[in-house]
Order: C-alpha cells, then structure tokens, then sequence
C-alpha cells in the first residue's frame, strides 16, 4: 500500500530546493542590491527550512500504518458482504481474516458458520420464495471436524475442494402446518475424486466421515408430493445415509455418482427411498476390496436403478410406496454375499445376466428371494435375452434365439438348468435336476 508516497517525495524536493536558494543568497549574489545582511539571510533561511521540516514531519505523522489499512478493509468487507448477496458462501479453515462474511476474502472458518449465515426458513411461505431458494456453500481444502446441520431450504449445495467433513452431516425435516407440494428438497454433496473413499471403507478421501441424516417430523403439510433428496457426486459417506424419525407422507430420493456411501437405510415411519447409483467409485467398476460398496440396503429403500455397483451386506426390504409396483433395473451390478431377504417385495427387477448370475451367487437362502427369480411367478426379467425367456410351465420357450451351448437357469420351486441343443428344433436339453 503507497500511502502518503507522493506527498512525502514533493516536500522532500520543496525541501533541498530551499537549500539550494539558502546556499545561492548567502553568496551574497543572491541580495545584490538588497538591504538584507548576511546575518539576515541566514535568519530567514533557517525560520523557512524550520517550517518546511514540521510540514514534512506532519505529514509523515498522519499516514495510517499497515495495522489500521487492515482494520479498514476489514471493515469495509464486513460492510459490502457480497456473500450473501450472491448465495454463495466460503469456507476456509486456515484463513487468517478478522472479519468473516463468507466472500471469498473474508470466508468462515467452519462449515456449521457457513449454513448459520443461510439460516432456516421461517415457515412454509419464505421456503417456497423464489429468492431464497438456492444457496452454494465452498469449502477449502482441509479437514472440518464436527456435526453440521444443514439449513432449511429449497437448495443447499456443498462444494467440497478436496475437504472433508470429520462428523454427520444431518438435514431436519420442520413441523410445519402449511402445505408444500410438487417441489423438491435436496441436499448436493459434490466432491472432487473419482475415488471417493479408501480402501479400508471407513475413511473418505473427499466427503463426508460420519453419516448422513435426515431427521423427519410428523408434518402432515409436507406431504408426499415434497422429495427429499440427497445428491452425491466424487464423493463418500463413512457411515451412511440414513432417514429416520419420519411419517408415511414422507419419501426421499438417493442419487450417487462416482460415490461411495455405505449403508442406505429407511425405517421408523418413512414413506420410502429411491435408490439411483452410478458408477461405484470405492475401487474397480463393479467390485472391489470385499464390503466397501454400497450397502446394506434396509427398510422402505427401493434399488431403482443401479448401474456399475458393488452391493456389499445384503439387502432386508419391506415394501414401500403403498404396494408401489413397478420396475427396477440393475446393469452391471456385483452382489457379495449376505442377508437378501425381499420376500414382501411387489415391485420387479430387469437386469442383465452379470447382474443376475451374482445375484443368485449372493443369495444362497433362495427363500429369502421371495418373487425376485426369473420363472413362473418370478418378478425378475432379463435385458440382454429377448422376451419371453420361460413358459407357464417353467419351461424355456422354444422360440427364444440362442446359440448351440448357451445356459439358461430358470429358478422356480425347484432350481433348473437348460442347455441350448441346437440342430434344425432349436430345443432345450434339461441338464438338472
């Protein structure tokens, strides 16, 4: 900062200048023809050097130091606070700044700050105005240790640039009494690493090492027709993703990418949650160390769609959604072995014969498949083979395509295995039992 620079440099000019005149007039040619002395030259140079020096010390005296520069911009960055005005609000735990507002000069220190400066809704009227519907929080690198709860609004973003936060992250659901309806309210967790965790599954790499969770209310103004979502994107969750406390006119919505978030549980009340993953980031596209995918799926927790995943743990459904009945679609999944237990599942599943052929690897307890299995009865349909695969006698339909050696297993009461025989029938041959 060039404070008083040029002031100082002019007086300093000011002052040799008169130096030099003292010097020339005590010469005496200076005063040729004048009534001035010698003794009097030298008195008037010395009052007008004296007056020039206090000016210069004056002004030197009053320059502000680099203390009270920074004191002033402090001040006029607390005053601006351009972070609100933009919804979009700073993290940075190692910044130095007095002030924090949230702008980029003048970040937080701490996450829990960040959504503090946000603050909740008051009622149903300010979460539905449309200027306060979408704020973006950025967190600097580094590690946040501690719980955060995520403000009440329509939108919360959380950018996280190689950070993570050490504690749950947990977004409360209002009791309120007005009436919400036909809109969303989602929680994003972006992140920056294609591997969102490590290999041990316990600590993320970007993301969050805690859970996840969405405290619900007994509301009967947010009804059905308001999705809670959670967003997660280069990103992992330690503990998992867990709804709870919630009301039967409650349902969420789970969409990971590129993420590793654990457990996925619905229970204590919650209408149902939707489960849309992509592209497992805990290790190699669809498998990996051995239960560091995703899972267990528990509860009102509907795998909707699941493409390039690992499912560690097993799945223990109950049927969500009223006795919603539609259609779920797996590609490329990898399931371990554990606790498949779906047998009040209504809804079916289409999926590939990889994503089959794990799935009856993973569940040895074949009664605990309930309907899901290809056959009579069964509500499991290949996509990679034309339909229909099996006849109402649990048969391989003759007009199905194949190529002589081709496998088909059709599990109905009683597990069975087809050989393509070929030739100009095109038939089956029963291998077992």
């Amino acid at each position: 900062m060039r404070i008083g620079h040029n002031s100082g440099g002019c007086m300093k000019k000011r002052f040799w200048l008169v130096v030099l005149i003292v010097a020339w007039a005590a010469t005496g040619e200076g005063v040729e023809g004048s009534n001035l002395n010698r003794t009097a030259t030298e008195g008037w140079a010395t009052a007008r050097i004296r007056d020039l020096r206090l000016g210069l010390e004056a002004q030197i005296g009053a320059r502000p130091t680099y203390e009270d520069a920074e004191s002033i911009a402090a001040a006029a960055a607390a005053g601006i606070n351009p972070g609100r005005a933009a919804r979009l609000v700073h993290v940075d735990g190692a910044a130095t700044n007095t002030a924090q507002t949230g702008s980029a000069a003048a970040p937080y220190l701490t996450v829990q700050a960040a959504f503090d400066h946000i603050g909740d809704a008051e009622n149903a009227e300010a979460y539905a105005d449309i200027d306060q519907r979408y704020w973006q929080v950025t967190v600097a690198p580094g590690r946040y240790v501690g719980d955060v709860t995520v403000p009440w609004r329509p939108y919360v973003g959380i950018r996280l640039d190689g950070a993570v936060i050490a504690g749950d992250v947990v977004r409360a659901i209002p009791a309120w009494t007005g009436t919400i309806s036909n809109r969303t309210s989602t929680l994003v967790i972006q992140g920056n690493s294609m591997r969102a965790a490590y290999l041990d599954g316990i600590h993320s790499v970007v993301g969050v090492e805690g859970a996840v969770r969405f405290q619900g209310s007994a509301s009967v103004g947010l009804y059905a027709s308001l999705i809670h979502e959670l967003h997660v994107n280069q990103a992992g969750i330690s503990n998992g993703v867990h709804f709870e406390g919630g009301s039967n006119n409650q349902m969420g919505h789970v969409f990971l990418r590129d993420a590793q978030a654990g457990a996925i549980i619905s229970t204590n009340g919650w209408h149902g949650v939707s489960l849309f993953a992509y592209g497992w980031s805990g290790g190699h596209t669809g498998g990996g160390p051995a239960g560091s995918g995703i899972g267990p799926l528990i509860g009102t927790v509907v795998p909707y769609n699941i493409y390039d995943m690992l499912i560690s743990k097993g799945m223990t459904l109950t049927a969500p959604y009223s006795g919603w009945a539609g259609a779920c679609r797996w590609h490329n999944v990898v399931f371990e072995a554990g606790d498949y237990t779906v047998t009040n599942i209504g809804y079916r599943v289409n999926l590939d014969m990889a994503s089959y052929t794990s799935w009856l690897a993973a569940t040895t307890n074949v009664a605990g498949r309930g309907a899901w299995r290809l056959g009579q009865g069964g509500r499991m349909a290949l996509t990679d083979a034309p339909e229909p695969q099996v006849t109402g006698t649990n048969a391989p339909t003759r007009v199905l395509p194949r190529w002589t050696g081709d496998e088909l297993v059709v599990t109905g009461a009683v597990k069975k295995v087809y050989k393509a025989f070929g030739g100009g029938t095109n038939d089956w041959v029963l291998l077992g039992p």
